[in-house]
Order: structure tokens, then sequence, then C-alpha cells
């Protein structure tokens, strides 16, 4: 697919970053006293994660909380200000605008091994950089869910289960949607890199879409306007989740007067809606 790499080869590197600059500042802070921290080492990736758990407000340890997992959760934004901060406020401020109990935000930290955990391949553009993503799911899957869902009193279904993620993360969520559909049921994929390797995984979703055509999902796709390559593959996804997929409730949506970075913010905020009007 030659329009994959149109003018955005070089916005792998831009995850999340800027994703809080152009918050509102009416926007309500979030509250430190509703964030759990931690380290987890994986043992498929063989990496160590910062986890950014934000939770509900009225949070109750007995309560069967879905879960909405951010990928770039420790991304720097306004200054003193990261991804899950920003995030979590949004997620408190959507569930109380839709009068539905809000979900646990994890948040998870990218590293130094961002490329090689959201790409399906290595690839020469990146010095034969990527190719982890069926880890990184293992590590998603086998280890960081569980203890979660053990810990956090959360939902251990799939359809309790959100993945989000910007950029190569909304690549990572494109291949979980294809590979391991039996782990997340709800997609936001911002500004996904869909681009990398020629498009390899628009060939993923085609070659998985018999097994996968009669799941019930919810998939938010967004870009900004000014993406170009990215945009015509973001909303190829959507024309497809349309198209094929008859139990998938799905929108696209293109920021305004935006480009990659810049247009995070505002795109998480119209997925979180999304997400919760759909409930």
């Amino acid at each position: 697919m030659k329009c994959a790499n149109l003018c955005v080869k070089g916005l792998w590197m831009m995850s999340f970053a800027c994703f809080a600059c152009s918050c509102s500042m009416e926007e309500a802070p979030l509250d430190p006293g509703l964030v759990r921290k931690f380290s987890f080492t994986s043992a498929y990736t063989g990496t160590t994660y910062p986890v950014y758990v934000v939770l509900p407000e009225g949070y109750q340890s007995s309560g069967q909380y879905k879960t909405l997992y951010l990928l770039d959760g420790d991304d720097v934004g306004l200054p003193g200000q990261k991804v899950y901060e920003s995030a979590g406020s949004l997620n408190h401020s959507a569930a109380a605008r839709h009068q539905v109990p809000g979900a646990l935000v994890v948040a998870i930290g990218a590293t130094e091994d961002r490329i090689r955990d959201y790409s399906p391949t290595a690839i020469n553009m990146f010095k034969g950089q990527g190719g982890g993503v069926e880890n990184y799911a293992r590590f998603l899957e086998l280890e960081l869910i569980p203890r979660i869902e053990k810990e956090f009193g959360a939902d251990t279904s799939s359809l309790g289960r959100t993945i989000a993620g910007h950029s190569l993360g909304g690549s990572a969520g494109g291949y979980l949607f294809t590979h391991h559909p039996s782990v997340f049921s709800k997609y936001l994929l911002l500004s996904p890199a869909f681009w990398w390797d020629e498009g390899i995984q628009m060939r993923y979703e085609e070659e998985t879409r018999a097994g996968n055509v009669y799941r019930h999902t919810l998939v938010y796709v967004g870009c900004g306007e000014f993406e170009e390559g990215i945009a015509i593959l973001a909303e190829e996804w959507y024309r497809r989740m349309r198209q094929f997929y008859p139990n998938c409730i799905t929108t696209f949506y293109k920021v305004q007067n935006a480009g990659h970075s810049s247009s995070a913010f505002d795109d998480f905020e119209k997925a979180i809606d999304f997400y919760y009007l759909n409930q």
C-alpha cells in the first residue's frame, strides 16, 4: 500500500507527546489520591514498565469495574502533567457527564522500547527496529491484565476491557484487534500508524477477517486533518469496520486544523465520549 508512507515517515516518534497541550484550563485537575503507581517487569519483553492506575471517582475495591488500558501513559504534555493525568481527568468528566460508573484507567509507560513493543515487524527504515508487538500483547494478556483484575476489582471479561493508543500505540491496538480478539472488545485508535511496513496491519485485517467478523466490538478511529497518509489509512480502517463487521459499533472523527500531536487531546476527548455513549 504505497499511500501508507505519504509524508508520515517521521511521525513515529510523536506518541502522546503534547497530548495535554490543547487541554482546556477548565478541566478539573486529577486528584492524586486516585492514582496508584507501580512497576511491572515482563517475562515476555524483558522490560520494566511504569504503570499508573487512575481509579474512578467513588471507587470501591469490591466493584467490577471496566478497564481502559492506555499506551504511552507517561508521556509529558503540559509542564508537570502527564498523559495519564489528562486522560484520567477526561475519563472522570465523561463518566459524570453520561451518569455512568467510571472505568479504571490503566496507563502504561512506553519506556525506551516503544518502537519494538508497538510495531509488528522490524523494518530497515528504523535500522531493523520493531517486531515486538506479539510479545507485548502477551505481556498485556497474560501478565498485566490478570494483576489488574485481581488487585483492583476489574471486570474479567473482554467486554469490560478497552485499549487506547496514539500513533504506533494505535497501530498496536489494531494488532490486538486482529491477532488477540479475545482480550479486548473496545478499541480507541488515535492517528494509528497503519503505514508501518507498507501497511502490513491492513493486510492482517484482511487475513483475520473471517474469524473476527461477527465479534461484538466498539471501534473509534480518529486523526488530525493535516495527517495525510495516516488519515487515509485511518479512514480506510473505519470503512472496513463499517462494511465487514456487522456487530461493530464504529465511528470516524477528524480533528480540524490539527496535525499528528496537536490532535491527540481533542481526539481522545471524542473517543472517551463515544466510549461512554455506547456502554
